[in-house]
């Protein structure tokens, strides 16, 4: 990689400060843990450009409110956003939530957040191709209690991600469907295994890694400045020339070589990431083993199994009808089969008012997003078991 390369390599990362304008649908919305609160709703579509910070708000507000009133951006990346969009403190100075969906970010770097300070507490990426997730993300923004990075990619978590946050506020944590793990925790216990199952299935000491990729563009980006500054003070065109010192415009051996060095190191860890790839393909295949036969074991029970699923909000069983086998009553039906036929976007609820003695249920081919923690609180000490799917 020569000098050259990485000159015009600081060039890109300099245009990344420009900026662009969004427009907001104004309204109130519900949010698992902060309630109705005023929203600003935008979609960016921004794929062939670099800018990254929002230049100007606009907008219909409800009633009489003004962007002082706005507490959530609501971002839409439409399959097309790069980049994760800042200044929006400078038109909404209230917020404390953050949501950004179907972007193409694949990295936080741990600043992202620190514009938002202490008054941040929900914050959310999801149907994203997020992958990376840096340490430092929180360092600015202790008060986060409910965090939503679920339906991503997410591969690496920085070892000290939760180090910032006081844990003892957070209410919900939801990676559910990603690459390295698939976790909804809502209480502590579950917050603290599920910090110690990131530190060891999404493992990114980004810390103290000796070299990751981010450390191989710092190295370019700090050369690339010494470069820039340097071209400035004695002319591009000389440099081209060739009237200028070799060591600013010809090929570094040394940097050259460290390069090539640190390309052959992240090479090897590449190699050794598809080693541990491997080893989880054979792990989850043991994993779907154990569930099948767990299945059998209880399938033996006497089961309600239902297709009649209505498409509607509603989430309250309010009737249930069929004709039961030889002498049993609801009260026999201990599993409830859901075929939800890719319509089912709730989890149904109040199925203990008719089956009192249910210790299972299955909901398959449904469209459930989100479990917010208190679906099977109904059922009691008795419930054993549950699949979504």
């Amino acid at each position: 990689m020569s000098l050259l390369f990485a000159f015009f390599f600081i060039l890109h990362l300099i245009n990344l400060t420009s900026s662009f304008g969004v427009i907001c649908n104004f309204g109130s919305l519900t949010f698992t843990n902060i309630g109705n609160v005023y929203t600003c709703q935008t979609t960016i579509d921004l794929s062939d450009s670099s800018d990254i910070l929002v230049s100007s708000v606009d907008g219909v507000h409800q009633n009489s409110l003004t962007n002082n009133d706005v507490k959530v951006v609501y971002i839409s990346g439409n399959g097309n956003l790069p980049f994760f969009p800042r200044n929006f403190t400078q038109f909404f100075p209230n917020l404390i939530g953050y949501a950004l969906a179907s972007s193409t970010i694949d990295t936080l770097f741990g600043d992202e957040l620190d514009e938002y300070g202490q008054q941040l507490v929900w914050f959310a990426i999801i149907n994203s191709n997020l992958t990376t997730i840096s340490s430092n993300l929180f360092s600015k923004t202790p008060n986060v209690a409910s965090i939503y990075l679920y339906n991503d990619q997410v591969r690496k978590v920085g070892r000290e991600l939760f180090t910032y946050l006081n844990v003892t506020q957070i209410k919900l944590v939801n990676f559910v469907n990603n690459f390295c793990i698939s976790r909804l925790v809502t209480n502590q216990d579950g917050i603290l295994s599920l910090i110690n199952d990131l530190r060891t299935l999404c493992r990114y000491n980004d810390e103290n890694l000796p070299l990751t990729t981010i450390s191989v563009v710092d190295s370019i980006f700090s050369t690339a400045t010494t470069l820039t500054q340097q071209m400035t003070t004695t002319g591009i065109s000389s440099c081209f020339s060739g009237n200028i010192n070799d060591f600013i415009c010809g090929l570094n051996d040394e940097i050259q070589k460290d390069l090539d060095d640190k390309e052959k190191r992240i090479q090897d860890l590449e190699n050794n990431v598809q080693y541990l790839l491997d080893d989880l393909k054979n792990i989850q295949s043991t994993l779907t083993n154990i569930t099948a036969n767990i299945y059998e074991v209880i399938h033996n029970q006497y089961t309600c199994d239902t297709t009649n699923i209505p498409t509607s909000s509603g989430i309250m069983v309010t009737n249930v009808v069929g004709s039961h086998l030889s002498d049993k009553t609801n009260n026999d039906v201990t599993i409830v089969d859901f075929y939800g036929n890719r319509t089912l976007s709730f989890f149904p609820r109040n199925l203990s008012h008719f089956f009192p003695n249910l210790i299972g249920i299955r909901i398959m081919y449904a469209t459930v997003e989100e479990l917010n923690g208190d679906e099977l609180a109904e059922f009691g000490e008795r419930f054993q078991w549950i699949v979504v799917h």
